[in-house]
């Protein structure tokens, strides 16, 4: 292809394809958003009207990250039970 060419269709998939931005977290989440959105449209039953209600399975609700993996020596690691980490022999 002209280099010209290239730069046009480079152009455009620059365009409509999204780039991460923020945290791994942040783009995490924003990914699961856009997969199973927080809310849906419903049909209520009163008014026969649409209206935004939840979408179960959904991330509406914030949670506890899960603890980092840590050498066995760790304070935070010896008061754990061997079932509540991933260490070897859990596979």
């Amino acid at each position: 292809m002209p280099p010209a060419d290239v730069a046009a269709v480079l152009g455009s998939y620059s365009t409509r394809v999204l780039t991460a931005r923020g945290s791994t977290a942040a783009c995490g989440l924003e990914l699961m958003s856009v997969l199973r959105p927080p809310t849906r449209a419903v049909k209520d039953a009163a008014t026969g009207s649409w209206v935004s209600g939840p979408s179960p399975g959904s991330p509406a609700e914030p949670v506890d990250p899960a603890p980092p993996e840590a050498p066995a020596e760790r304070p935070l690691v010896a008061a754990l039970s061997p079932r509540h980490t991933c260490g070897p022999g859990h596979w």
